[in-house]
């Protein structure tokens, strides 16, 4: 399975998060983060919308330090490190991020993405297999489970997971080369 990992895996994840302003008395954000690292971890956002993924991704790791509970600091992390084709790096820290919070399921699919393309097509879709039902629906998660049943082989169930893909990608998404 070869795959431009530039604007596919730009697409495959997107990070959004607005920004809450401390409300209690020890100085965390609504979301129970650490100001300064949900500081950060926007920066590192914006490094990353701007094209700067080597960039965002140490932003992202310093959030983490500064809040060693903020998930989505390790989830960015990783979505930083596969547009960087740094796959192991990116499972890692995917894999950090299920660690804090096991109901991530944005990290689940960048551990599905990593492992894809490290062709451990299994713990792809076991990494999937956390992913809600509505959820699958998305082309992004569809995606990668054609890629994990291509890898392991399951052609038919690689074909279906494939135009549910088809069926709610973006018009220059072309998943042709799988």
């Amino acid at each position: 399975l070869s795959q431009s990992v530039g604007s596919n895996a730009n697409a495959e994840v997107s990070s959004q998060f607005d920004a809450s302003t401390p409300t209690s008395a020890d100085n965390l954000t609504e979301s129970g983060i650490q100001p300064d690292a949900m500081q950060m971890y926007e920066r590192a956002v914006h490094e990353l919308h701007q094209g700067h993924a080597v960039i965002a991704e140490a932003d992202a790791n310093r959030a983490l330090q500064r809040d060693p509970k903020f998930a989505d600091a390790a989830a960015l992390a990783a979505t930083a490190a596969l547009i960087q084709q740094q796959f192991q790096r990116a499972a890692a820290e995917a894999t950090q991020a299920v660690q804090i919070n096991a109901a991530d399921e944005k990290a689940y699919v960048i551990l599905a993405t990593a492992q894809n393309y490290l062709g451990d097509y299994s713990d792809a879709a076991v990494a999937l297999g956390h992913v809600q039902a509505q959820e699958q629906q998305t082309w992004q998660v569809a995606y990668q489970w054609a890629r994990a049943e291509a890898g392991l082989q399951h052609l038919q169930k690689c074909l279906e997971w494939l135009n549910r893909a088809a069926l709610s990608a973006p018009v220059n998404f072309a998943p042709l080369h799988l």
